[in-house]
């Protein structure tokens, strides 16, 4: 790949963000098991086999966020992205402790995507030559779209969410493509962005990737000391 390609990478940013997930996993551990923000093995929509927290979504949320503060990334797409992430961590957060019924869900998922349709000035307006075809607009089935292809991608993740690193390792890889293709494509602003999303998803899965000496994921190894440190 070209240097100058290279060089649209945020290297800084993806670091930063690296460091403040890894940070944000340490702090929130004595909160999870605090507030049971945590997979239980007796909960039927759960797969993990011990008590795990489920606070990575959070740290990787601030990892981001503060990644892009630094960075002065302050465009509106940055701006709705960061607001629709903050509405659907929360009403994860909430649905962790009170079941929340899948509508409700399901509506703060279409919410996020109007967030970023309307706010951020992001939809899907082509679907290029699909089917064989020529180029295909989508004109006024654009919004629509974007919203289904939004929700299905979420609830896709979702559906492969619990097994320890799965869904983090094909959103990683997922991402770590979408940068190479905005790279190729010319958009070093969109492969800078990404490769911020790269360092959150890297240190989340730092800590919970399955690995031959690592079953499971455990939890961070300094989590009972910073748990004394704040009094948990």
């Amino acid at each position: 790949m070209d240097a100058s390609l290279i060089e649209g990478l945020h290297f800084a940013g993806a670091g930063l963000a690296f460091v403040l997930t890894s940070l944000a996993l340490v702090l929130l551990q004595p909160v999870a098991a605090r507030l049971n923000l945590l997979d239980h093995p007796n909960d039927s929509r759960k797969d993990h086999a011990h008590p795990t927290p489920v606070t990575g979504g959070i740290a990787i949320l601030i990892g981001c966020v503060v990644a892009f503060f630094g960075m002065q990334t302050n465009g509106p797409s940055v701006q709705a992205f960061g607001r629709a992430a903050v509405l659907l961590v929360a009403v994860g957060v909430y649905d962790y402790l009170h079941d929340l019924r899948w509508y409700w869900r399901i509506l703060a998922q279409v919410l996020a995507a109007l967030l970023m349709i309307y706010w951020g000035g992001v939809r899907v307006e082509q679907l290029g030559p699909a089917f064989g075809l020529g180029e295909l607009s989508l004109g006024w089935l654009a919004v629509p779209f974007t919203v289904f292809a939004t929700v299905g991608l979420i609830n896709a993740m979702n559906m492969i969410d619990g097994a320890d690193g799965l869904a983090g390792s094909l959103g990683l890889a997922a991402l770590a493509m979408l940068a190479a293709a905005a790279l190729y494509a010319g958009n070093a602003g969109l492969a800078s962005r990404l490769s911020v999303l790269c360092g959150a998803l890297a240190a989340f899965l730092a800590w919970n990737v399955r690995l031959p000496w690592r079953p499971r994921a455990k939890g961070i190894p300094w989590a009972t000391p910073a748990a004394r440190c704040w009094g948990w």
